[in-house]
């Protein structure tokens, strides 16, 4: 079969998939290839392609790259196997991601006792691709949220040094930014023409067990004044080592070459989450909806949340945190 005919097969193989409705997840064998491959859509629209695999589970990777992988045990029909699950959420990067399919089958062949072993080798240069088209398309909310982020990052550096870097955890994929000895903080930022700031999962505002959970939401305004998100990280890494932030920035689908917009903070304030902030958790929705309910994103109201915010400035907050 020509390569033509596979991508006109793959491309009828995901229309199918995408009249399914799909909950949480539909999935097909390929329609050419090893049979034991399959591409699938999720309820969000992420495109899938999954291997089954001997490799151990692993957490999904490059967390806010449009191409993920992770290896899991997934069931269709009545047994369940692991599979190496590599996913595209990117719409705008689906012919690529096509691309990807075509390539990775042609290094796994019908005789490879392992064929999700063998693609997660033929991965590395897609995965670099896909950072750095993510990287060439950092959005403004990414802007924000980041230039946000590592402000507490900056102001926590100055008081506790290298460690306040080590409780930087969101980038990780942790359901919280920071991880602090007195306190977890999410960061949530927004621009001064929003009213809103979003929250994903069900996990985001759920307080850890054995201590508080603050939101700090910054207000940022676009300002010849301001700063850039690389002036930020020169700050921090000039109070703790050069090239520390690289690690987290990636996984973030950030690097130098994005361009970064001159920021400067126009509010900022606190707000302990308690049973007054209106929050989705598994707490406060009943598990079997969380269960069922794969993702979920909502938006809370600035002005709603400043009615609820504590009366000490942030800056005191993340050094008591500290």
């Amino acid at each position: 079969m020509s390569a033509l005919d596979q991508r006109h097969q793959l491309a009828a193989a995901w229309y199918v998939l995408a009249s399914a409705s799909p909950k949480p997840i539909a999935s097909i064998a390929l329609p050419f290839g090893r049979s034991d491959v399959r591409i699938a859509i999720d309820s969000d629209g992420t495109r899938h392609l999954l291997f089954p695999t001997a490799v151990s589970t692993r957490p999904w990777s490059q967390f806010s790259s449009p191409l993920r992988d992770c290896v899991r045990k997934l069931a269709f029909g009545a047994a369940s196997s692991l599979y190496l699950d590599v996913s595209c959420s990117d719409a705008d990067l689906f012919s690529v991601f096509d691309e990807l399919v075509l390539d990775i089958l042609s290094v796994v062949s019908s005789t490879d006792p392992d064929p999700g072993a063998k693609a997660d080798e033929a991965l590395h240069h897609w995965r670099l691709m896909f950072s750095a088209a993510s990287s060439a398309r950092f959005s403004k909310e990414k802007q924000f949220g980041l230039f946000a982020e590592l402000s507490v990052l900056e102001a926590g550096v100055e008081l506790c040094g290298i460690e306040m870097v080590d409780a930087w955890v969101g980038p990780e994929g942790s359901a919280h930014d920071f991880e602090l000895k007195q306190a977890c903080i999410e960061v949530k930022a927004a621009s001064v023409a929003a009213s809103t700031i979003t929250v994903h999962g069900f996990g985001q505002l759920l307080p850890d067990l054995n201590k508080p959970l603050v939101l700090a939401v910054y207000t940022l305004i676009e300002s010849a004044e301001g700063r850039t998100i690389r002036d930020l990280i020169t700050s921090i890494e000039s109070a703790t080592s050069a090239g520390i932030l690289d690690a987290s920035l990636a996984r973030l689908g950030y690097t130098t070459s994005a361009l970064d917009d001159r920021l400067a903070i126009a509010d900022s304030f606190g707000v302990f989450v308690d049973e007054a902030v209106p929050a989705l958790t598994s707490e406060t929705v009943r598990a079997p909806l969380t269960r069922t309910i794969p993702r979920v994103q909502y938006d809370l109201d600035v002005d709603g949340l400043r009615n609820a915010m504590s009366p000490y400035p942030l800056a005191k907050i993340i050094a008591e945190a500290v």
